[in-house]
């Protein structure tokens, strides 16, 4: 079988992932998954525009 995942979370997510590509990062987290978490220690970062969403997304990255 195969599944399939299609949802706004997957693709802001997606999308997420090729700006940290873009940016030269690691990781970029979400300050909606930021908020959910236990992480403390992350530098946050501009906010940034991903393609299909009108407004900005705030970001946090855990590398110096």
């Amino acid at each position: 079988m195969d599944y399939t995942v299609i949802s706004d979370t997957v693709n802001i997510t997606a999308r997420l992932e090729r700006k940290a590509k873009e940016l030269n990062l690691k990781t970029l987290i979400s300050k909606a998954t930021v908020e959910q978490s236990a992480l403390t220690s992350l530098t946050q970062l501009e906010d940034v525009s991903l393609k299909g969403k009108t407004n900005e997304i705030t970001v946090f990255t855990d590398e110096d």
